[in-house]
């Protein structure tokens, strides 16, 4: 009966490990410099609701959403969010390139395959 439980108790953490390892199979931390070439706000009209943008050079990360050859990044409607829309509206109102990260793992939710903005810097 011991070494029942104990082989139980085997299988489980294996199990787990091997759970926790094929979630994040597919994730994948893109950081990138760039150009912002779309920025959206909260619209009606678009096929993909809230405020998100797109970067040049950032093609692909991990499972995310691309469209136009472009991955969708979205930001967080909060505090924080609201920093970062005022940085990349800003930097495309003046043409700056910046540094965008993008963590596949991290998603919109409600739009599961859209990846959720992690950071955004300006680069000089």
């Amino acid at each position: 009966r011991y070494i029942f439980k104990e082989y139980k108790l085997k299988i489980r953490i294996f199990l787990s490990v091997l759970l926790a390892v094929s979630l994040n199979a597919n994730s994948e931390v893109v950081t990138k410099e760039g150009f912002i070439t779309q920025l959206l706000v909260d619209s009606e009209l678009s096929s993909s609701p809230g405020t998100w943008f797109t970067v040049d050079s950032l093609t692909t990360a991990g499972d995310c959403k691309v469209s136009g050859g472009r991955v969708i990044v979205y930001i967080e409607n909060d505090e924080q969010g609201k920093r970062q829309y005022s940085l990349a509206l800003a930097a495309k109102a003046s043409k700056q390139r910046v540094l965008v990260r993008v963590d596949s793992s991290v998603k919109h939710p409600q739009l599961s395959d859209r990846c959720m903005l992690k950071y955004i810097a300006w680069q000089n």
